[in-house]
């Protein structure tokens, strides 16, 4: 695994995702024994090998184990980055801001900063929903520096 290249990795990381989305019922089992362990054991931990895209899919991985986020999390946080664009995408038209507010915050703060406007509306969609949802993370501080970028 340490010999391959980048994008090879990221083809790999693709096919997790795609098992793990199509694994219906399975999903819990699929990511207990097979993806944990692998990101856990086998996955590469050079930051030169984990690049944006790469960190843009195990946000994916994420958003697939959103009724599991925070484990999700656990589990990637420090691969986590990349234009969070489509990502902010997909939460906007998902239930997972107002079902799973805290570990929406955590996903969008370990990604990078949107730049484009469109995602910088998409972001303080998001951030609204998250906070209507749990008001209380109105005073986070990753809130603060979000709605800051």
């Amino acid at each position: 695994m340490h010999a391959l290249e980048p994008h090879t990795l990221r083809k790999l990381l693709y096919s997790l995702h795609q098992s793990l989305d199509g694994s219906g019922a399975q999903k819990d089992d699929f990511w207990e024994n097979r993806i944990v362990p692998f990101i856990r054991d086998v996955w590469p931990k050079e930051s030169a090998k984990n690049d944006p895209q790469t960190g843009q899919m195990f946000a994916r991985i994420v958003l697939t184990m959103g009724h599991r986020m925070e484990d999700a999390l656990t589990v990637t946080r420090t691969y986590l980055g990349g234009d969070p664009s489509e990502i902010l995408y997909e939460l906007s038209d998902s239930e997972l801001p107002r079902t799973d507010p805290s570990g929406c915050l955590e996903l969008l703060f370990r990604m990078a900063r949107p730049t484009d406007s469109w995602s910088k509306d998409e972001l303080s969609k998001v951030l609204e929903a998250i906070v209507g949802s749990d008001p209380s993370l109105a005073h986070d501080d990753r809130y603060h520096e979000l709605r800051a970028a």
